[in-house]
């Protein structure tokens, strides 16, 4: 049985749970709650006995959630809670062993910082700057991570088409970069340690010379250097290529670029795609990305790098 609420705390937390029950028959039970940690929180209670052509009476102050009725009936009701332990006074027929739970939900403690903190696009065409703008400041201390497609040609080999990176309050590095002939270029960059910026942010890229593109920028948080990088060419309607082997905890990001002619379909500039995934918890994972379906064959260009996650330092004792 399913229910869906709304207005509850994001993240949620367990304030406290009860269950009791008999293999006897009754026909009623009462199942007392705990004092919560504070008023308001969300308080489930579920019932299910055994019995067919069922019924159920729920507690006064309390609210139904669903019901099923069927050879093994179930029902659950809701209420919020107030200063003190809340009691559930349930009855239904026909007696028969039963099993009643009481869950309460309170305000979780906010997790680890989302890497991703703000990402935005931008597109070009015969220009030789590229631009996206980040749509607030950067942070202290994050990172900035650009990758940059273009129709730029030239022979096939690591390369890149940016001859520079300014904006986001970093020192721009090179992390990986290839050209494909006839087929453009790929390649990320990375600045790490912003000295913090306010309002939007424009991360601008110089080519080197027209050309037609996309990139993206995307503010990174935790993330201390680089840890590796692939590159990859190839031409099939599915391109497929595992990443440098990470860390634990490393920031993966991956980039693709094929033929304009080619649907890909996000983050909008069709034929080019970036890919962004959080700390992969072994050093033995080499996850895949995968740009699939295509409708035809044609050359593709595939980055991958992994940027070292900065752990964080514990709280010193008083």
């Amino acid at each position: 049985m399913l229910n869906e609420f709304s207005g509850i705390p994001n993240p949620v937390a367990v304030d406290y749970n009860a269950n009791d029950g008999s293999g006897a028959a009754f026909g009623n039970w009462s199942l007392a709650g705990q004092t919560p940690q504070s008023s308001g929180e969300l308080t489930l209670t579920a019932l299910s006995f055994y019995g067919g052509s069922s019924s159920s009476v729920t507690s006064t102050g309390w609210s139904v959630g669903g019901a099923q009725s069927a050879s093994f009936p179930a029902y659950t009701c809701w209420s919020t809670s107030s200063s003190s332990a809340p009691t559930a006074s349930l009855s239904w027929s026909p007696s028969s062993s039963t099993e009643v739970t009481m869950l309460a939900l309170k305000a979780g403690t906010p997790g680890p910082q989302l890497n991703v903190v703000q990402e935005n696009q931008g597109t070009f065409a015969g220009q030789s700057v590229a631009q996206a703008t980040l749509p607030n400041g950067v942070t202290a201390g994050d990172a900035v991570v650009a990758m940059i497609g273009t129709d730029a040609n030239g022979s096939t080999g690591p390369g890149y088409d940016a001859t520079q990176l300014t904006g986001g309050g970093v020192t721009w590095q090179r992390v990986a970069g290839m050209i494909q002939a006839s087929n453009g270029t790929a390649e990320v960059w990375v600045g790490i340690s912003s000295a913090g910026s306010s309002g939007p942010t424009t991360i601008t890229a110089d080519l080197a010379g027209a050309a037609d593109g996309h990139i993206v920028a995307a503010e990174v948080a935790d993330i201390s250097g680089v840890d590796g990088s692939t590159v990859s060419l190839g031409s099939s309607s599915i391109p497929t290529s595992s990443s440098p082997t990470p860390r634990s905890g490393d920031f993966l990001v991956a980039f693709l670029t094929t033929n304009p002619s080619a649907t890909v379909t996000y983050p909008s500039q069709a034929g080019r795609r970036s890919h962004f995934r959080r700390r992969p918890t072994r050093r033995s994972d080499s996850p895949t990305y995968r740009a699939s379906p295509l409708p035809h064959s044609g050359p593709r260009t595939r980055l991958r790098a992994g940027l070292s996650h900065r752990p964080h330092s514990p709280a010193c004792p008083p």
